[in-house]
């Protein structure tokens, strides 16, 4: 008959530990993919929380100040033809 729902994902799912614990042969082998994948999402669980604790006792501090310049120079600015064609040939 038909898959179960939960079947059905657990074999199309990314996470490869979730899939050995189901396909796996013997009962050992079950229960060591099952403390693989618990300890390693154990472990990114506590790095996320640490990098979070990390990111917000970090406080930041910003300040504005507007000047205001009654007259600025403007920039000498330059234009650079790149073009390698030359303007002789078309003119001709």
């Amino acid at each position: 008959m038909g898959k179960t729902a939960v079947a059905e994902y657990v074999d199309y799912a990314t996470i490869h530990g979730v899939e050995r614990i189901k396909n796996s042969p013997f009962a050992g082998f079950k229960i060591l993919w099952l403390i693989a994948l618990c300890g390693s999402l154990g472990m990114i669980t506590f790095q996320v929380v640490m990098l979070y604790r990390k990111y917000d006792s970090t406080p930041v501090s910003t300040s504005m100040e507007l000047k205001t310049v009654e007259k600025m120079r403007f920039p000498k600015v330059g234009i650079c033809n790149t073009n390698p064609g030359q303007t002789t040939r078309l003119t001709s």
